[in-house]
């Protein structure tokens, strides 16, 4: 299940921001869509796993992930 999760909530906050529009005026601008699309898929999976790395430590209590709820983009 929190592959699904993860899937749907990442799918759904990375349509229409300026990751998206960036990689579609680089697609659009002549240069090889499929290393376009290898290297944004790159950088999603590289700064995913950044995250998950870094919770992957012991947790400091003084900064609990409820202290990101007023994080932009949040």
């Amino acid at each position: 299940m929190s592959f699904l999760t993860a899937f749907v909530t990442v799918l759904l906050a990375e349509l229409g921001d300026k990751t998206q529009l960036a990689t579609l005026a680089l697609a659009a601008g002549g240069h090889a869509r499929w290393l376009v699309f290898l290297g944004a898929a790159l950088a999603l999976i590289v700064s995913s796993a950044v995250a998950v790395l870094v919770w992957q430590r012991p947790r400091d209590k003084s900064c609990p992930p409820s202290g990101f709820a007023g994080a932009p983009g949040r």
